[in-house]
């Protein structure tokens, strides 16, 4: 599986089946969010990650712990998990998941990405399916 990323465009193609994650715009740090669009056969279908620095984990992991302690953590392991959800269209997912994770971590190097994709139907959230790319 081949994924050619162009950091001028900030684009990640799948070369074998032309399928492209486009970055678009992140909003301000406090939202926590960036836009990206999935394009396929000529289609655009846009879609925004929700991103985390990994704090959560740490701190369900340990509920007590300082926030000094969270910080000096943060810092010794700079993690970033992007999370998508229900994009409207039909792709390969795990194709999806490689090009967006190449693209991220190309842009984002100093940390240790992972992706995070996620499907449900609006009436069953019992199924949902889960597709990761992790760094």
């Amino acid at each position: 599986m081949t994924v050619e990323i162009g950091l001028e465009s900030e684009r990640a193609v799948h070369l074998e089946s032309g399928l492209m994650v486009e970055w678009v715009r992140d909003e301000p740090a406090q939202d926590r969010k960036s836009h990206f669009k999935l394009v396929l056969e000529g289609l655009q279908i846009p879609f925004e990650a929700c991103y985390d620095f990994g704090d959560q984990d740490i701190v369900e992991k340990d509920p007590e712990i300082s926030p000094e302690d969270l910080s000096r953590k943060l810092l010794e392991n700079p993690v970033k998990n992007y999370h998508a959800q229900n994009i409207a269209a039909d792709f390969d997912r795990e194709t999806f998941v490689k090009a967006w994770q190449s693209l991220v971590s190309a842009k984002a190097s100093s940390f240790k990405i992972s992706v995070f994709y996620s499907e449900w139907t609006k009436n069953d959230m019992s199924d949902i399916r889960k597709w990761s790319g992790e760094g």
